[in-house]
């Protein structure tokens, strides 16, 4: 039955390259409001208040919307994202399901957690972001991010390709009965 056939690593990939493409799309009008509406403003970096204030909008604004589209849409009748259902591709709780809202949500929290690290690295910067330099301890952590991206993308190769955020959220990740059903 190719409903429990374990999704190919290569398909799993096109997957989130194209839900890449609607992240894309959000991170621009976010980024085209910003400037619209001159939110930037209000972001500063001058001080550890001013950091933490400005992460906290960045992470409210985009990570966690993003979380919550992977989440809200895996743990949906669907069980798959955009990019998922253009690939014939769904996610699958322990009991051959759609995870429930909280698994996909652990599901996604792990995945999305070496971005909001590097995130934080970036954020924490002394001085100004991307502009200052990074001191070594915010440089390692963006270098065990990147690490944790690496290693999540080579145990798509591994016998049955699961990933550990879906070993952690004990999900699984197979080809749909209905392949590439948008």
């Amino acid at each position: 039955m190719t409903a429990l056939m374990p999704a190919p690593a290569s398909r799993r990939i096109a997957a989130f390259a194209a839900d890449y493409v609607v992240l894309a799309a959000y991170i621009a009008v976010l980024t085209a409001s910003s400037f619209l509406f001159g939110i930037g403003q209000f972001l500063s970096t001058g001080t550890l208040t001013g950091k933490m204030t400005s992460h906290a909008m960045a992470f409210l604004s985009l990570t966690l919307p993003v979380v919550l589209y992977f989440t809200i849409t895996e743990s949906g009748g669907r069980a798959a994202s955009l990019g998922k259902r253009l690939m014939g591709l769904r996610v699958l709780g322990p009991d051959g399901k759609p995870p429930a809202f909280p698994r996909a949500l652990l599901r996604n929290a792990i995945k999305f957690a070496p971005w909001e690290l590097a995130h934080a690295a970036i954020w924490y910067t002394p001085g100004q972001p991307f502009i200052d330099p990074m001191p070594p301890a915010n440089l390692a952590v963006c270098i065990i991010s990147i690490l944790l991206v690496t290693a999540w993308v080579a145990s798509l190769a591994m016998s049955d390709g699961r990933t550990p955020y879906d070993r952690l959220s004990q999900t699984r990740v197979v080809k749909s009965d209905m392949e590439h059903a948008v």
